[in-house]
């Protein structure tokens, strides 16, 4: 059956502009693709709040004027980017408010885009021939009470009496629901991640076989990885890599790190090796996608980013020492083995001889080959040797 269209409200002039985006992905989408599409609105705008597993809201009103695009120009940008980058379908509605943007985005136009302006009238434009179970929130439940009682459209919900509303749904729901017939819905945008991990792919077009087009942008996909991380001050444990190729199939390896890390070197490295595992390949490589799980705030300064460079410190730079506590002088390290050695010969040599025992001198070319010959044939003629005090026999 064809879906009903819907018009369009489009905002005013004069009139404030819609800026709430809800962004809805095609069923069934996979985790990989739903974190890429929340780190594309994050590029769009900072205030994104994920709404999983397939849906987010973005407010773009800071936005508009550094893009210098209306909201709807935005919606048109980040949906052709996510359709051209990741394959992802997705569609968007455009609102002055969380519920409005929610329904428009269930219901999208031709371009998979449905804005509803900021006035009043085009509000209740949108909102009055819709059924009253398309009230965003709404049961099945709810909306069969609601039938019941001859309320079967959001125009005729929004005319109803409050007192007759709560009647049929009770106070609290009653109130909600009354206030989103109207199109009111408070609730702000709140930034939130769904989990704790950080995904980027980097697309090679039609593919490629050429190694060093694939390690180059793995690099640049790591040191992605490794910038956000250190943005947000956390570290990961496990490192996953995602290789797609040309053919539509997919290949992935898990590898966990020995310690949580934000270093390019370290992630660069984890990310060679488990592409080096998969093998020579003989179908192009269409896509390479890294994910960091496991994450955990950074206690380190090793994985901090410094003003002087924007890597990490090498993990063997030593640590200056602490200042000395303030107290009495500790006491001197016990001497070495080898040097209290050789202080015992010396004393030794003292009482055997009378006094300290003069360092050889050292051995001239030459040297040992006469002392070989003595000890052989005897001295040389006029030639002795010294047994005097202090001086050793020679051998």
């Amino acid at each position: 059956m064809a879906m009903a269209m819907v018009p369009q409200a489009r905002d005013v002039p004069g009139d404030a502009p819609s800026t709430l985006l809800h962004i809805r992905c095609e069923p069934g989408t996979d985790e990989t693709r739903y974190r890429l599409l929340l780190a594309l609105l994050e590029e769009i705008t900072p205030l994104v709040q994920a709404l999983p597993p397939s849906a987010a809201l973005a407010d773009v009103r800071s936005a508009l004027r550094y893009w210098s695009m209306t909201a709807f120009e935005l919606a048109r940008r980040i949906r052709g980017t996510a359709l051209a980058r990741y394959d992802l379908d997705t569609r968007i509605g455009i609102a002055p408010a969380w519920s409005l943007a929610a329904m428009a985005s269930a219901r999208p136009g031709a371009d998979g885009i449905t804005q509803v302006g900021s006035s009043p009238a085009a509000i209740a434009a949108f909102l009055a021939p819709l059924p009253v179970e398309a009230l965003h929130g709404m049961g099945p439940a709810q909306a069969e009470t609601l039938r019941r009682s001859g309320l079967r459209t959001v125009g005729a919900l929004a005319a109803a009496p409050l007192v007759t509303v709560e009647r049929l749904l009770g106070g609290g729901a009653g109130r909600l629901f009354n206030e989103r017939a109207h199109g009111i819905d408070p609730r702000p945008v709140t930034p939130a991640d769904p989990a704790h991990t950080v995904v980027e792919r980097r697309d090679l077009g039609r593919g490629t076989l050429d190694a060093a087009v694939i390690r180059t942008a793995l690099l640049h996909t790591v040191e992605a990885v490794a910038v956000r991380l250190r943005r947000r001050r956390q570290v990961a444990a496990t490192l996953t890599l995602v290789v797609a190729f040309a053919d539509h199939t997919t290949l992935s390896r898990s590898r966990a790190l020995p310690r949580g890390s934000a270093s390019v070197e370290e992630l660069r490295l984890t990310a060679y090796r488990m592409f080096d595992s998969l093998g020579p390949q003989r179908v192009r490589v269409r896509a390479l996608t890294v994910k960091a799980e496991g994450l955990a705030p950074s206690e380190t300064a090793r994985d901090a980013p410094r003003p002087d460079c924007p890597g990490r410190r090498p993990a063997s730079a030593p640590a200056s020492p602490p200042p000395p506590k303030p107290g009495p002088a500790p006491a001197p390290a016990p001497a070495p083995a080898r040097a209290r050695d050789a202080v015992a010969t010396a004393d030794r040599d003292t009482r055997n001889h009378g006094g300290p025992v003069p360092a050889r001198r050292r051995d001239r070319p030459g040297d040992r080959r006469q002392r070989l010959i003595r000890s052989c044939h005897g001295p040389r003629p006029g030639e002795g040797r010294c047994s005097g005090a202090g001086h050793r026999q020679e051998p």
